[in-house]
């Protein structure tokens, strides 16, 4: 172990990370031992970065292709699709022919 004033030179004041003191290793449980290691702190870290990085890539990957955000792409959208308004109205909005658009229709 370091000496007080080799301790106050390198800058180790008992403190760890989180600011409270360090336990010395007799002090400390097997799993403490274990967990303090620096390989066993890299993987950890390394862990979490991957678990972010997929999570930004799956959501890449599963953006919708297409979307809607205004009145007249939408109509664009059926007009394209179906040839008019009309044609959409019948063949895809109102399915079941009653002149009304439920919202459980509009999502299918």
């Amino acid at each position: 172990p370091d000496t007080p004033l080799q301790q106050e030179w390198q800058g180790d004041h008992g403190l760890n990370e989180t600011g409270t003191m360090k336990k010395r290793t007799l002090e400390m449980t097997f799993h403490e031992r274990q967990a303090s290691g620096f390989h066993v702190q890299l993987k950890a870290a390394l862990a979490v970065a991957e678990k972010e990085e997929f999570a930004k890539t799956w959501k890449l990957a599963h953006a919708p292709e297409h979307r809607i955000d205004t009145e007249e792409e939408f109509e664009k959208l059926c007009k394209r699709t179906y040839g008019s308004m009309i044609a959409a109205w019948r063949q895809c909005l109102d399915l079941d022919a009653n002149g009304k658009l439920t919202f459980g229709e509009f999502c299918k």
